[in-house]
């Protein structure tokens, strides 16, 4: 070490006398050094001066203690100083991060030396020096870091969970009825498929990203046991539908379902419907008046036509057969909320037919929610609170949604024979993905169900035709 001409300089620590930017006098239990009878260090040979030509020894790790081991040695007065531990004023083993600044024996004394500023590159080392020193400053690095997982797991976990209700059980958080988590939870099937995807995609990652392995194997399983849960729901409910009964018992009524989408089912494919299931009751939305008569005929003749449209527009036109062997019927009664085209028939004096509700609810579209709500609430109203009434078209909803989830004295004929879970649109999907909006309902206190199917696509339309056989209770 060279001295600066002209004045005299502090000499600068060297490299090879720092450890992870720590002095190494720091920890002075040297091995086979002599010792005074009050713990401190004998100058000798083995141990000099940083002089002129003398340069103090770099102990070896294996020669390094434990900080908390060692005995703080007390000061004796009048003791010799040549050597002193680093730290502020007699060493006292403070640590060198501690005590921010440091001494170093040189040029005959001891020298006062600002700790040096830590680069980027040095964290590592500086991490590794803590855990081999009193590994007080890793363990609270180490702390700092699992209590951030920690984190992440519990926030991953929840969030995952959050979207798992949302999707699986929406009407749990009363969101149902909300757009976005009524499309998605009326694609119960479409969602089941995607979140097994998921789960399996989500698997593969945890076991890639080792630094997030945790986190994503616990949003891995909440996915799994969603999706689980999910085809539990579509298995309770039923993915199969009966088979048309051929037999015809006395009293019983066949309502059936057919959403023609603006004619796209001509007259010939409904009249051959109605003859092939011997309907009694058909249901047209979105159907107009002509094709309605004239499926009539086609039929046969033995109806009586209805229909009723709110609007020019061929979506807001409904159209009903009613058999001629359940007496007649009066005027339709529109809905007075304006739906798109639906209305009762009720039978006219001298008649004891069942009262009759032909339903086109309007779509869950994001303008058009409240309408939607409004439409499906007043369907399943007109089944509660008329005895003996029919009600069926085109819902809109599933049992998910707020107006189908539980119709008191109201039977779904779907929800009886199993068969709820069976889409019926659209009739291009397989029918365990599609969503099953057609419904047949009646009042529970005097119809029973003796069966239901779901028909196979027929025409141009994108809805499967739906048939119901209800028999009068008891």
């Amino acid at each position: 070490m060279r001295r600066a001409a002209g004045r005299r300089r502090h000499p600068r620590p060297r490299r090879r006398d720092l450890r992870g930017h720590r002095l190494v006098h720091e920890r002075t239990a040297l091995r086979g050094l002599p010792l005074r009878p009050d713990g401190g260090l004998l100058a000798g040979p083995g141990l000099r001066r940083e002089g002129r030509g003398g340069r103090s020894p770099v102990p070896r790790r294996a020669d390094l203690q434990h900080r908390r081991l060692l005995p703080r040695p007390p000061r004796a007065a009048g003791s010799p100083d040549a050597v002193r531990r680093p730290g502020r004023r007699d060493g006292g083993g403070r640590p060198l991060h501690a005590g921010g600044e440091v001494r170093r024996a040189g040029h005959g004394g001891l020298h006062r030396e600002r700790q040096p500023r830590h680069r980027r590159g040095d964290v590592g080392r500086r991490a590794r020096a803590d855990v081999r020193g009193d590994g007080r400053a890793g363990a609270g690095r180490r702390l700092g870091v699992s209590r951030r997982r920690r984190a992440w797991l519990a926030w991953s976990t929840v969030a995952a969970a959050l979207v798992a209700v949302v999707v699986v059980w929406p009407q749990a958080l009363g969101l149902s009825g909300v757009y976005g988590p009524a499309q998605v939870v009326a694609l119960r099937g479409v969602a089941t498929v995607a979140g097994a995807g998921a789960a399996v995609l989500v698997a593969v990652l945890a076991l890639a990203i080792r630094r997030a392995r945790w986190p994503l194997a616990a949003v891995a399983g909440v996915i799994a046991s969603a999706t689980v849960l999910s085809a539990g729901v579509l298995l309770s409910r039923g993915l199969s539908s009966d088979p048309v009964p051929v037999a015809d018992a006395p009293g019983e009524v066949r309502v059936l379902v057919f959403n023609t989408l603006y004619d796209g089912a001509g007259p010939e494919v409904v009249a051959d419907l109605v003859t092939t299931s011997g309907a009694d009751v058909v249901v047209l939305p979105e159907t107009s008046a002509a094709t309605t008569e004239r499926a009539a005929a086609l039929a046969g003749g033995d109806f009586q036509v209805f229909h009723h449209q709110v609007d020019v527009g061929i979506t807001s036109a409904t159209g009903l057969l009613v058999a001629s062997s359940l007496g007649t019927y009066g005027e339709p009664q529109p809905d007075p909320s304006g739906g798109l085209g639906s209305f009762t028939v009720r039978s006219a004096a001298g008649s004891d037919g069942p009262p009759i509700t032909a339903v086109h609810a309007w779509p869950p579209t994001a303008d058009a929610m409240a309408r939607w709500r409004s439409d499906t609430a007043w369907a399943v109203g007109r089944c509660q609170g008329v005895e003996g009434a029919i009600v069926a078209g085109d819902f809109n909803a599933t049992l998910d949604h707020p107006a189908l989830r539980s119709p008191a004295s109201c039977a779904d004929a779907a929800a009886e024979r199993d068969a709820a879970a069976v889409g019926t649109w659209p009739a291009g999907w397989p029918s365990w993905a599609g969503a099953p909006i057609d419904h047949v309902l009646a009042d529970a206190r005097a119809w029973d169900v003796v069966a239901f199917s779901v028909l196979d696509p027929a025409g141009g339309s994108d809805h499967r035709p739906v048939l119901a056989v209800l028999r009068p209770a008891g």
